[in-house]
């Protein structure tokens, strides 16, 4: 009796125990997913980064936003680039919106659109002394895309340049 009692309260503690760590799991995945970037921009040249996005995947009617924040040690004016570079070609590009967020300019571009390279996302932004200044990188996938999208993902980089004017 005392055997079988000890074994259902060890397998209740080990599916209690598998529980948290598949949460967990999920959780760190998801935190993972969703970063928000800290650049320092240097005052002289150019301060180049690579921002990695892999397998976005979104279904109809889903968003995903990424923040990236642009730090200088001094006060001015920056001209700062966004270049769209595709790394594998999962089929979602042709389906997703892109809008692009800093300093009260917005750019809205399909994601199709920034990854053909034709032209490079740039705008003057002005960043304060050890100020966070914040850029938005929102995808959004129309609720009237139907399953020609399903399974599709979508894997590139987006190269970030800021150089002081």
């Amino acid at each position: 009796m005392i055997k079988r009692g000890t074994s259902r309260v060890l397998i209740l503690a080990l599916c209690i125990y598998a529980l948290i760590g598949i949460v967990f799991f999920f959780y760190i995945r998801q935190a993972q997913s969703d970063f928000t970037e800290e650049i320092t921009v240097e005052i002289n040249g150019a301060t180049t980064s690579v921002l990695k996005i892999g397998e976005l995947n979104l279904k109809p009617g889903e968003d995903r936003e990424y923040a990236v924040k642009l730090k200088s040690r001094a006060d001015g004016e920056y001209k700062i680039g966004l270049n769209f570079a595709e790394t594998t070609d999962g089929g979602l590009k042709g389906f997703i919106d892109t809008e692009i967020t800093c300093g009260g300019e917005t750019y809205t571009k399909t994601l199709l659109e920034l990854l053909s390279g034709e032209e490079e996302i740039a705008f003057i932004c002005p960043l304060k002394g050890d100020v966070a200044t914040r850029i938005f990188i929102h995808y959004y996938m129309p609720i009237e895309v139907g399953n020609e999208a399903q399974g599709a993902v979508a894997d590139f980089d987006v190269v970030l340049t800021a150089t002081c004017t």
